[in-house]
């Protein structure tokens, strides 16, 4: 039983940093595409 927790727990973490940097890579090319078409 402990194992399975601990194995919900690696899972829950993997996710949560997956969509993390999916969100941070999203936020970096949206950036860079903006600074490409607009002067500043």
């Amino acid at each position: 039983m402990r194992l399975i927790l601990m194995s919900l727990q690696v899972a829950y973490a993997r996710d949560y940093l997956q969509r993390y940097i999916q969100a941070l890579f999203n936020l970096i090319a949206q950036s860079a595409a903006c600074k490409r078409l607009h002067s500043i």
